[in-house]
C-alpha cells in the first residue's frame, strides 16, 4: 500500500500541475513555476496521505476543501484573483475526480453530465472574455517583483506629460507592494508628494468622463515586460482597484 500511496501521489500531483498551468492559460495569468510545484507537491502530498489507513477521514469533503483552499492560496498568492482562480481550479478538480470514479464505476452518465458542465464552464468563460485582450505584465522595481495581467485598453488615452507616451495605470495593491504606499495616499498625491517624498515620483493628470481633472501618482520603472517587450515604463496608480473580479489587474493603452 505504502508504494501504491507514492504513485498515486505522484500521478495527482502531476495532473494538478497541469490543472494549474491550464488555469493561468485560461485566464493569461503569468505562470510562477516554482509557485505551482510547490501547490502542485502539496496536492500530491494530499492524495498519498488520504489514502492511507490512518489519514481516511482526510478524503471527505471538508479536508478536499481546505486542500483546495491551501493550493490555490500557494499557486496564485494572496491576490484579489486567487478567489476566482481558485474556484475555476476547483471546479475542475472536482470534475476530473467525479470523471474518474464515474467510469471506474462504470456510470457513463456520471462523466458525461461532468463533462457537460464542464463544457458549459467554458463556454460562459469563453463568451465573457470574448473581445477582450489580456497581455502579461511584469514590475520589477528593486528586489520586488509584480506580476498581473493587463487590459488592452484602446480607451486608456493617458499620457505622460514629460514624454507624451502612454502610461500604464495599476490598483492600489500593486502601489503597495512597490513603493509601500497606502490608498489613503493616493487618494491625495499632492500632500502625499509634499510628506512622503520617494525619488522618482512624480504626478500624471487624468481626466474621466463627467469629471474635472485629477491628478496620480506614477513613476517610471525600468525594468517593466509587458506583452514580452522588456523596457522602461511609465506606471500610474489609481486609488481604487482595477478589474476587480474580471481577469485583470491593469490597463495597459496604445504601448501593449
Amino acid at each position: 500500500m505504502e508504494r501504491y500511496g507514492w504513485i498515486v501521489g505522484m500521478l495527482n500531483g502531476a495532473v494538478n500541475l497541469l490543472l494549474l498551468l491550464g488555469v493561468c492559460r485560461w485566464e493569461n495569468k503569468p505562470a510562477a513555476p516554482l509557485r505551482l510545484l510547490l501547490a502542485a507537491l502539496v496536492g500530491g502530498g494530499y492524495a498519498w496521505m488520504s489514502i492511507m489507513a490512518d489519514f481516511s477521514f482526510m478524503s471527505r469533503g471538508v479536508w478536499q476543501l481546505l486542500f483546495l483552499g491551501i493550493t490555490s492560496l500557494i499557486a496564485f498568492g494572496m491576490h484579489v484573483s486567487t478567489l476566482r482562480l481558485g474556484v475555476e481550479f476547483s471546479l475542475l478538480w472536482f470534475a476530473l475526480h467525479a470523471l474518474a470514479a464515474g467510469f471506474q464505476q462504470g456510470d457513463i452518465w456520471t462523466g458525461v453530465l461532468w463533462a457537460s458542465l464542464l463544457l458549459l464552464l467554458y463556454l460562459v468563460r469563453t463568451d465573457d472574455r470574448a473581445g477582450r485582450n489580456f497581455v502579461n505584465l511584469c514590475i520589477t522595481h528593486r528586489s520586488r517583483t509584480v506580476r498581473l495581467t493587463a487590459l488592452r485598453d484602446t480607451g486608456n488615452q493617458l499620457t505622460d506629460p514629460l514624454t507624451g507616451k502612454s502610461v500604464l495605470i495599476v490598483g492600489p495593491d500593486v502601489a503597495q507592494r512597490l513603493l509601500g504606499l497606502s490608498r489613503q495616499q493616493l487618494l491625495d498625491p499632492i500632500q502625499t508628494m509634499q510628506l512622503h517624498p520617494i525619488p522618482g515620483l512624480r504626478l500624471v493628470p487624468y481626466r474621466s468622463v463627467g469629471q474635472p481633472v485629477g491628478l496620480l501618482l506614477a513613476m517610471h520603472f525600468p525594468d517593466v515586460t509587458l506583452n514580452r517587450q522588456r523596457g522602461g515604463q511609465v506606471v500610474a496608480f489609481s486609488p481604487d482597484a482595477i478589474g476587480s473580479g474580471k481577469g485583470f489587474e491593469a490597463l495597459a493603452g496604445g504601448m501593449a
